[in-house]
């Protein structure tokens, strides 16, 4: 655990206490643009679905580009 975590005693608590916490934390954001996409993400996110939906079989599983990846 971080040294920030054991400053401030958050190692100590039980883990429901520290999800509360991380969903008291997760919430705080949706009132931010955190979780907004960019104009330009959305464009590229419309340029890849036509994609996709021209050449639906031109696609991997997200397994198999894990393993490519080297993230299995």
């Amino acid at each position: 655990m971080s040294s920030t975590m054991q400053e401030l005693g958050i190692d100590q608590w039980t883990p429901d206490e520290r999800l509360r916490l991380a969903s008291e934390i997760w919430q705080s954001l949706d009132d931010t643009d955190a979780g907004q996409l960019t104009d330009v993400q959305k464009a590229d996110l419309k340029l890849r679905m036509a994609e996709y939906r021209k050449n639906p079989n031109n696609v991997i599983p997200w397994e198999e580009a894990k393993k490519r990846l080297g993230w299995d």
